[in-house]
């Protein structure tokens, strides 16, 4: 994946899988264990952004589950090299 800048992506449980969603882009992805998580998000962000095609962001929702999560964070946010 190579994109100009960081992006950023919000990572939740739900039920027995995780769910990774990018927020500058409205791509999202589902996976048991992180590292597969990362690896389809790396391949879904590549082929999308390869397209062309505009991308809207992510829904207002996950910007503000990003939002509180920084706050809980003590205002730092994490981020994972990819």
């Amino acid at each position: 994946m190579n994109t100009k800048e960081p992006l950023r992506i919000i990572v939740f449980k739900c039920e027995d899988m995780l769910v990774g969603q990018c927020l500058e882009y409205d791509i999202c992805t589902q996976a048991s264990d992180i590292e597969t998580l990362k690896d389809r998000m790396d391949c879904l962000i590549t082929v999308e952004l390869e397209s062309g095609q505009p991308i809207d962001e992510a829904p207002e929702r996950f910007h503000k589950m990003w939002d509180h999560a920084v706050a809980m964070a003590g205002g730092h946010d994490y981020r994972m090299a990819a």
